[in-house]
């Protein structure tokens, strides 16, 4: 091969190379992104389902040691609470199930418009959370 044709394959390895690596990078950059994004989302469902579990019981406790100190209607009211909050808790156990796996193929977006879910959850249930608590300390100062 004559000088030309070498410079010619060179040339053309080149350009492969130039619109092929950015691409390549690309991929992986977005993978990275996909990974860190879902293994934020496991930790926000396992912190939200273990307040809804914690702010569950506690409910449970405050409802069997202070019953009698309520009135009928706000007893029945947060009675009606727990099943809620344990179907919420069996929710938030579906749905960390469902991102579990890693190789899924689900696409950012998926992934970005879940967190946003799980984040409105976790701040509701952070509010429950805070006012079963607010409750339980009424109760122990009177």
């Amino acid at each position: 091969m004559s000088t030309e044709y070498w410079a010619l394959f060179v040339s053309v390895i080149a350009m492969i190379a130039s619109i092929g690596i950015p691409i390549w990078q690309w991929r992986a950059t977005n993978t990275q992104t996909i990974a860190s994004k879902r293994t934020l989302l496991l930790q926000r469902i396992l912190s939200t389902k273990s307040v809804t579990y914690v702010s569950m019981h506690e409910l449970i406790w405050l409802l069997n040691r202070y019953s009698d100190k309520m009135e009928p209607e706000q007893r029945a009211n947060l009675a009606n609470i727990v099943p809620r909050m344990r179907q919420h808790h069996d929710e938030l156990e579906a749905l960390h199930r469902e991102w579990s796996n890693y190789n899924d193929g689900k696409r950012l977006s998926e992934l970005e418009q879940t967190l946003s879910d799980v984040d409105v959850a976790s701040s509701e249930v952070e509010a429950t959370a805070k006012l079963i608590e607010n409750g339980r300390r009424s109760y122990e100062d009177t």
